[in-house]
């Protein structure tokens, strides 16, 4: 070893500022078949989106001088096929992408794996649009105030009810912990 960086073909090489040129959207996740190091499918992952922040992200910045390395993540989740998928069915592209990105619409930048979800609600991608992914995503948690329970997905149930539990008063608490057999603890045992 010198000067710290290991050798040879298990080195790792920063990336990120240049295009590789060796990777491309139909590259083989094969490692052995490609010469890269062990973890292949995260290198050419990491590359793709190295390479997509070059090709979209950078030329779309208003000066160079504005250029933020810590958006890679964002085109990292962006080589997700869901991901992919949601977008162009969306009639988006990775350079809108990479404007909501400059935008400030996806922060914090593990809000690209929630775009599937917000891109197929019609509500919500409009809120994205507007407001961002923080404010889409809480109209995403927000069942309709005409839905009874009866239609409410299990996921807003155990939403609310979690919202519930977090305002449940300490008197409350105490209620139901002395008695185990009251209507509350046999609705959630039943």
């Amino acid at each position: 070893m010198s000067g710290g960086r290991r050798e040879g073909p298990n080195r790792v090489v920063p990336f990120i500022g240049f295009r590789i040129s060796n990777v491309s959207d139909d590259s083989p996740a094969e490692p052995a078949r490609m010469g890269l190091f062990s973890p292949g499918l995260y290198y050419i992952t990491f590359a793709k989106g190295n390479n997509d922040m070059e090709a979209y992200y950078r030329p779309a910045l208003p000066s160079s001088d504005s250029f933020d390395p810590t958006r890679f993540s964002s085109f990292v989740e962006l080589q997700r096929p869901n991901v992919q998928g949601a977008v162009a069915a969306a009639g988006f592209t990775k350079a809108d992408l990479a404007k909501w990105v400059i935008e400030g619409l996806i922060g914090p930048q593990q809000n690209v794996r929630q775009v599937p979800r917000i891109l197929e609600n019609p509500k919500a991608r409009a809120t994205f649009l507007e407001d961002g992914a923080q404010e889409a995503l809480k109209v995403l948690e927000v069942p309709p105030a005409d839905a009874s329970l009866a239609e409410a997905t299990l996921a807003q149930l155990a939403q609310e009810l979690q919202r519930r539990l977090a305002r449940l008063e300490w008197r409350d608490f105490q209620r139901m912990k002395s008695d185990p057999r009251g209507s509350c603890w046999n609705r959630l045992a039943a």
